[in-house]
């Protein structure tokens, strides 16, 4: 799993509260705040069954207003990832990922994004645990696709996206770990997921250009939907054959999201961030 890739879900909080305004008065008609808490995944009864876009922009505005939720990230190439995210107000993300048997964490604290090591790793960064990441200069690209990550595992954002930009499906209803959902997708291509980031920083839009376009020229996102409009999961791929889907799960919703930033006295230097990602 690249955690630095940028998915359909990559998409800027001004497109988050376009598609949510447009929802207006449907908005409303929402589940109320006690629907939008609490461990999504409850109930199996009177699932949405409406036109694929309403019904997803219904569940953006569901999302929005649970506002945090605890995540698990998995992928067909057997990398997997898990943590905490709280997408409403400014992003908060403790998360840490395993691939190839090596294990990163990142945080995302008042805007900066930090690279964590384990032990082991620790004495690539002589001794310490933490790299934090400049915003600008030769480590702000690195930067900026780190930052993606809390926009791709953004529920709220990835449901806006689809229900305004996307080519969508209803697939029907299906049982997902033992709950009742409402399967829909979307296809879209890269071209017009980057028409919409128009509030993108220059490093950014390279990386997402750099990254979807690496996937291929569209992507599909697949969504299943509760009978509170919750999501479930998340299903992403690109069009190439070679493109390795990615799935991220949605639970206990609303949960508290405390994350700090590391002590200073734990911080490596920003040079080291490349030997923590594979590099030299």
């Amino acid at each position: 799993m690249r955690i630095t890739r940028i998915t359909t879900t990559a998409v800027t909080a001004a497109l988050l509260v376009a598609g949510l305004a447009a929802c207006g008065s449907s908005a409303a008609k929402a589940p109320s705040s006690s629907a939008a808490t609490g461990a999504a995944g409850a109930g199996s009864v009177g699932l949405p069954g409406g036109a694929p876009k309403t019904e997803l922009t219904l569940a953006a505005a569901v999302m929005q207003k649970a506002g945090s939720a605890k995540i698990a990230l998995s992928s067909t190439d057997g990398s997997t990832g898990s943590g905490v995210y709280g997408w409403s107000g400014k992003p908060r993300l403790d998360f840490a990922e395993q691939s190839s048997g090596k294990p990163l964490k990142v945080r995302l604290v008042d805007d900066t994004v930090y690279l964590g090591a384990s032990d082991t790793e620790a004495v690539l960064l002589g001794g310490k645990h933490w790299v934090k990441l400049p915003a600008s200069g030769p480590g702000g690209q690195v930067a900026a696709s780190f930052k993606t990550l809390e926009l791709m595992v953004n529920p709220a954002a990835q449901l806006a996206a689809a229900a305004q930009a996307g080519t969508l499906k209803k697939v029907g209803a299906e049982t997902l770990d033992g709950v009742q959902a409402q399967h829909y997708q979307s296809t879209m291509p890269v071209a017009t997921l980057l028409q919409s980031m128009p509030d993108l920083t220059a490093d950014q839009r390279t990386a997402a250009q750099d990254s979807l376009k690496s996937d291929g020229d569209s992507i599909t996102t697949d969504f299943w939907l509760n009978d509170k409009r919750q999501l479930l999961q998340e299903k992403e791929v690109g069009s190439d054959s070679s493109a390795t889907p990615e799935t991220v799960k949605y639970t206990d919703l609303g949960t508290a999201v405390n994350v700090t930033a590391p002590p200073a006295s734990d911080l490596g230097s920003a040079a080291d961030a490349a030997k923590l990602l594979g590099g030299s």
